[in-house]
């Protein structure tokens, strides 16, 4: 794959532009898998970013407000009440 393919590839992945198949060859390319595993072992010796974490529940909750009553998210009952 020459340097040129390899650009439109990235860029078409970044807007979307692949399918689940393409999406998945290009993330078996051998420098991607090595990149994807030194992320992974990176963000495993991380401790939790406790203001990532609010914010991504922030954005939970607000997909959640407004929804009919007998709409439960996955992951939660009548028993864990939502703040």
């Amino acid at each position: 794959m020459d340097k040129v393919e390899k650009k439109r590839l990235i860029k078409s992945l970044l807007s979307g532009g692949l399918t689940k198949k393409q999406r998945k060859d290009f993330a078996d390319l051998e420098p991607i898998d090595i990149e994807i595993r030194k992320q992974w072992d990176e963000s495993g010796n991380r401790p939790v970013d406790m203001e990532i974490k609010e914010q991504i529940w922030k954005k939970v909750r607000s997909q959640c407000e407004g929804k009919k009553e007998n709409q439960v998210p996955v992951g939660l009952s009548d028993n864990e009440p939502f703040e």
